[in-house]
């Protein structure tokens, strides 16, 4: 038995999809085939409706990733700015120095607790934004609870909105 898609150029010059399924039906007595039958079967439609129905399931994969991190984005911002509003900042930082939290909360938004992942270099201000973030629970809860994560690494710069 034996089946095989391929494409075949047409007299007009066009393509198109072809099955061909075939078997050996008549052997000699060493078993050497002597007669086999097959089909050659146009499946143009059937491939173009393939192609477009993964086209489509491409597109809303690629749009539901697009809303699930537009919906991240705006959660994160969210607790971002809750714990912005809870920041004092030094009054001796100088450039825009980056620090990296690890933040483990509840389902609740309680925070469980904060441990600095990468320091900005301003023990000051590390500080200044780790009491903001433990002021600031409980965090604000994701509108879709898929969103939610146990585990949130936070960037804070002093001069970022």
């Amino acid at each position: 038995d034996y089946r095989l898609e391929f494409r075949l150029r047409t007299a007009e010059g066009s393509w198109k999809w072809i099955l061909s399924l075939g078997k050996i039906v008549e052997r000699d007595d060493g078993g050497k085939p002597l007669r086999m039958l097959g089909t050659h079967t146009d499946i143009t439609q059937r491939k173009q409706a393939d192609s477009a129905a993964q086209e489509l399931a491409q597109m809303k994969a690629s749009q539901a990733a697009a809303s699930r991190n537009k919906a991240m984005t705006e959660y994160l911002g969210r607790i971002r700015g809750k714990i912005k509003g809870n920041l004092v900042l030094p009054p001796d930082i100088r450039g825009n120095p980056e620090a990296i939290f690890d933040v483990v909360q509840l389902p609740s938004g309680e925070i469980l607790s904060v441990k600095l992942k990468k320091s900005s270099g301003h023990a000051a201000y590390d500080n200044a934004v780790e009491r903001a973030i433990l002021k600031s629970s409980p965090l604000p809860k994701p509108e879709q609870g898929d969103l939610f994560s146990r585990r949130l690494e936070l960037k804070f710069r002093p001069l970022e909105e």
